[in-house]
């Protein structure tokens, strides 16, 4: 059974040598927007939040979120996703734990910005692809 949970700004700090790896492989996959010691000064600032899913006492993955707020709309983004699940079908069923966290934030959406593959993943929540974010370097 997993147990997702979200941490408080002094968790975040006392459990980071635990958490960081995970996050530290999910922004392996980024584009570099964040590195992992400024998700950090953002989650112990409140700007970030930091979900641990545990199971049989290890924190098996680390999800972080943050508040996308726009003119228009407010959205929960998932920022980071890493870990290990061994099972998609009964992590995915505390997805509605995400959902009521935005709702009770006055969020419209839930955004996840991710690798292409998670839109195999995320078809049972039904997510849709808005758009895809490509990204081309200028060279200085």
């Amino acid at each position: 059974m997993y147990t997702p949970c979200l941490l408080r700004p002094e968790e975040v700090l006392e459990h980071w040598s635990t958490i960081k790896p995970h996050i530290d492989a999910a922004l392996e996959h980024s584009a570099g927007e964040m590195t992992l010691f400024q998700l950090f000064q953002q989650a112990i600032a409140r700007q970030v939040h930091v979900w641990v899913v545990v199971r049989e006492g290890s924190i098996h993955t680390v999800v972080t979120t943050r508040f996308l707020t726009f003119d228009n709309t407010k959205s929960l983004q998932v920022l980071t996703c890493g870990g290990k699940i061994d099972d998609w079908d009964a992590w995915i069923e505390h997805h509605d734990l995400f959902e009521k966290f935005g709702k009770d934030n006055d969020c419209n959406s839930i955004q996840i910005w991710g690798r292409k593959a998670w839109g195999r993943r995320l078809k049972c929540k039904n997510y849709k692809p808005l758009y895809y974010v490509y990204s081309m370097e200028i060279i200085k």
